[in-house]
């Protein structure tokens, strides 16, 4: 098989992905749909007895106070098991012959199903969102007469206030909120240190989903459990024979020096995001049909 990256080739893996897996994928999507409507439902119930509605607010600002951000931890919580389950269509002999025996190369095949894991989830994310929130409005009619909204503009209304409204300000009010700081309109150190740590956290769970056969979801994250406990034990120790006492003596009043700190863990965090991803796929090209029960080599 040539080995340079066809694009052809590469539409008809994601094709051929589609038509084969399309039923999990429903079923992701289906099990998303019902949470956000279930827990919109409660929302609804809640709000004619909560302070918003005292206060002479809207629908909308009860969404933006109550849903928002849950579901935003959803979506990153799916993102992530997504990545986990990036091989989820490799479980049984049948699934490895019939996907390793497509006429593609193997990085065709894994940049399919890192698409599929990335963009895909995203787009499955999108939908449930859109059904739940279509749901939800017109149970306002019946739950919450005279009060409707909607969950989407709630959420682009808060992130679009995070983009612009606060100025970059390093005493942002709203220094405590996820959104903001990512956003970078809070510190932009936060938001580089945010954003590096969190591509860092994809392409190690990326790793866990390619080297774990069954259970990867568990076995990444109980994986990732025990490295932070031996690097915070490693660092605890590090900082009793003073390995980090230079610390002391920087000025972290000085933004110029805040920054550059964040900018140096950045690229720690981002170059150890690009070794997961490499051993990712190399773990990828070495897999065969008849592998260990338990990890893919």
């Amino acid at each position: 098989m040539n080995k340079t990256f066809d694009l052809h080739r590469f539409g008809m893996v994601l094709r051929w992905d589609l038509l084969t897996n399309w039923k999990s994928y429903f079923y992701s999507m289906a099990g998303l749909a019902i949470g956000i409507i279930m827990f919109s439902i409660s929302i609804l119930y809640n709000f004619p007895h909560s302070r918003v509605i005292g206060a002479g607010r809207d629908l909308s600002d009860y969404y933006r106070c109550s849903i928002v951000g849950f579901l935003a931890a959803i979506f990153i919580l799916f993102f992530f098991i997504s990545a986990c389950n990036i091989f989820s269509n490799m479980k049984t002999k049948l699934q490895r012959e019939s996907f390793m025996m497509l006429p593609a190369n193997n990085l065709e095949k894994y940049a399919a199903r890192f698409l599929m894991a990335s963009v895909g989830s995203i787009l499955m994310m999108l939908i449930a969102t859109l059904i739940g929130d279509f749901v939800q409005f017109v149970l306002s009619f019946f739950m919450t007469p005279g009060y409707h909204a909607s969950i989407i503009g709630s959420a682009l209304s808060q992130i679009y206030k995070a983009a612009t409204n606060t100025g970059n300000n390093p005493n942002c009010i709203f220094a405590w909120n996820p959104i903001y700081i990512l956003a970078g309109q809070c510190k932009i150190d936060a938001a580089l240190l945010g954003w590096s740590f969190l591509i860092m956290i994809y392409s190690f769970t990326l790793l866990g989903g390619t080297f774990f056969r069954k259970q990867p979801i568990i076995l990444t994250a109980v994986s990732g459990i025990i490295i932070f406990m031996i690097i915070g034990y490693c660092g605890s120790k590090l900082e009793e024979w003073g390995a980090f006492d230079f610390y002391t003596h920087l000025n972290y009043d000085n933004p110029g020096t805040s920054l550059c700190i964040a900018i140096f863990w950045s690229v720690v965090f981002l170059a150890l995001a690009a070794v997961s991803l490499w051993a990712s796929y190399k773990l990828f090209t070495r897999m065969q049909v008849i592998c260990n029960k338990w990890i893919n080599i």
